[in-house]
């Protein structure tokens, strides 16, 4: 479970040390149940959807709005839908498609100062 930042900084280095390695399993178990990557910087996210060997942009739907992100192919079930848990900057987020088998989306927090 997260802990607040005051209880983080009232852990002894060997405390902090487990607990980060704890918090870094549970991130890596989290993701693996996932149909897609992410990673995230103070400042950005960036994400990696897998998606069927040959896709196109103009076979994709994906809506990058404020606090909403939507992945999918046109005329089919999304394969992320949701709300983020912060704004983000929709005028300097991008995505794009590589190699016709995976979209990678960046997103611009609005607070660089924040992690997620």
């Amino acid at each position: 479970m997260p802990l607040s930042t005051e209880e983080y900084d009232k852990l002894s280095p060997d405390e902090r040390e487990a607990y980060d390695a704890a918090e870094r399993q549970r991130e890596r178990e989290e993701q693996a149940a996932l149909p897609y990557t992410w990673t995230q910087q103070l400042g950005d996210v960036d994400i990696v959807v897998p998606v069927p060997i040959g896709t196109r942009a103009r076979d994709l739907a994906i809506t990058i709005a404020k606090k909403k992100l939507n992945v999918g192919l046109k005329n089919q079930e999304p394969i992320m839908i949701g709300e983020l848990c912060h704004d983000i900057k929709v005028e300097d987020s991008t995505w794009s498609l590589d190699d016709q088998k995976e979209v990678q989306i960046h997103l611009e927090k609005v607070n660089s100062q924040q992690w997620w």
